[in-house]
């Protein structure tokens, strides 16, 4: 009997990360790949879309050590190392998001940190897209606000309240949207 609940498990678990790692696994990107921008879109996406099939994983395994741990310390201190580190790593590959614009902007000499505004914006313009906490720069807080907000659509409950995190206009959050704010990275209104 066991053995079936084991085999029921792994069929939910592979279910449950099949669309994950189908994302992660898209290889025909890299080959018709025309720049070293287009590259680093497409090697992040795939540590992106694996890290998000790994941490649950990980968090399940944390669980069975915590659940299985009868008291023993040794275990409770392992689960909680494990859904420590599954945490950081989540946190660095959110960051690793942003990195293809930072590069872009090292090797373009697009705009910097700095005062004013990046190109193509006028003086007078009070905001610039990708900036959705409204503070006039689009920074990796804008960025970590569409992505935890992806796949929310219209209709939703809280589309109204997001809505304004469609970058591109296709009434649903994505990694379009993602990638309009990464390209905009560091744009400053006045």
């Amino acid at each position: 009997m066991k053995i079936y609940l084991k085999i029921i498990l792994l069929i939910l678990l592979f279910s449950f990360l099949t669309p994950f790692l189908v994302e992660a696994i898209k290889i025909g990107p890299i080959i018709e790949a025309k720049s070293i921008e287009e590259i680093i879109n497409v090697i992040v996406n795939f540590i992106f879309w694996t890290a998000l099939a790994l941490a649950p994983i990980m968090i399940i395994l944390a669980a069975f050590y915590f659940l299985t741990s009868g008291g023993n310390p040794e275990k409770i201190n392992t689960a909680k190392r494990i859904i420590f580190w599954t945490l950081i790593g989540l946190f660095i590959v959110l960051l690793g998001r942003g990195i293809p614009a930072i590069i872009k902007q090292i090797l373009e000499g697009g705009p910097g940190p700095g005062p004013g505004p990046g190109p193509g914006l006028k003086p007078a313009q009070l905001s610039v897209i990708g900036d959705i906490n409204g503070d006039c720069r689009v920074d990796m807080m804008d960025i970590f606000a569409i992505s935890r907000k992806i796949e929310v659509k219209e209709g939703d409950p809280d589309w109204d309240s997001v809505k304004h995190y469609d970058l591109n206009g296709n009434k649903i959050i994505d990694e379009c949207d993602v990638n309009i704010a990464a390209n905009v990275f560091g744009w400053v209104c006045e």
